[in-house]
């Protein structure tokens, strides 16, 4: 029975370093975040919605070289 008392002991110290550690670990953590995160800047103005032709009018054009540039991803989500 003391055994076992002394082990479960053993094990609580062993938790409680550990998460001590790990807290400190996340503390140095928190604090270098703002040292990565890029300087704010003022958010950009709000675009204006793109205008698209219907289908029918679009069949027989050919895309301009810009329209070509932009992934199909961007034309999807206006990114």
């Amino acid at each position: 029975m003391r055994d076992q008392v002394a082990t479960l002991n053993d094990q609580v110290r062993y938790l409680q370093a550990e998460g001590e550690r790990k807290d400190a670990i996340i503390m140095t953590m928190s604090q270098r975040i703002s040292e990565l995160e890029p300087a704010r800047e003022p958010a950009p103005e709000p675009r204006e919605s793109p205008e698209t032709a219907s289908e029918e009018e679009r069949k027989g054009d050919v895309p301009s070289d810009q329209e070509q540039s932009v992934s199909w991803w961007r034309k999807i989500f206006g990114a």
